[in-house]
C-alpha cells in the first residue's frame, strides 16, 4: 500500500472514530435532549439569526436589528450622508457597523446566557407552557454604549 493511500485511509478512520466518540460523549438522543429543554423552539429564517444555531435551542431571545443599527455611529453616518452602495466608503462603514452589532449581540448573549439571538418573530415556542423568547434589544443597546 502506498504512503498516500495509507494516509487517506487512516484519516478516514480517524474521522469516523471522532464521530463515534462525539456521539458517545453527547450521550443523548433527540428525545432525551428535548426532555432536558433543548428543541422547545422552532426558528425560521436562518439569515435573521445573529448569534447561535437554530438546532436544539434552549434559551433564545429576540432583538430588533433596525433599532440597534440606528444606534451605531457608522450606520447613522451612512444614513445622514446618503452614501450609496457603489461607494467604497459605504462598505467600510457597514463593515464597522456590523462588527459593532455582532460584538454587542454576543456580549449580551453571554451576559444573559442566551444560546440564540434572532430577529423578532423568527423563534417561537413549539409547545404549550414554554414562554416566548424575551426581547433583548435594550440590553444590546446598553452594550453598544459601554
Amino acid at each position: 500500500m502506498s504512503t498516500t493511500l495509507r494516509w487517506t485511509v487512516s484519516r478516514g478512520r480517524a474521522a469516523i472514530l471522532a464521530s463515534v466518540v462525539a456521539l458517545l460523549l453527547l450521550g443523548c438522543g433527540d428525545d432525551e435532549a428535548r426532555e432536558r429543554g433543548f428543541g422547545m423552539y422552532d426558528c425560521d429564517g436562518p439569515s435573521r439569526i445573529y448569534h447561535g444555531r437554530a438546532n436544539f435551542v434552549r434559551r433564545p431571545c429576540s432583538v430588533s436589528a433596525d433599532r440597534i443599527y440606528e444606534a451605531i455611529p457608522e450606520y447613522r453616518e451612512i444614513q445622514r450622508t446618503g452614501i450609496s452602495r457603489d461607494n467604497p466608503r459605504w462598505h467600510l462603514l457597514m463593515k464597522k457597523a456590523s462588527e459593532r452589532f455582532n460584538a454587542a449581540v454576543q456580549a449580551m448573549a453571554r451576559k444573559h446566557g442566551h444560546d440564540l439571538v434572532a430577529e423578532r418573530g423568527v423563534c417561537r415556542a413549539n409547545r404549550d407552557g414554554v414562554s416566548a423568547p424575551p426581547d433583548r434589544t435594550d440590553e444590546v443597546l446598553e452594550e453598544l454604549r459601554d
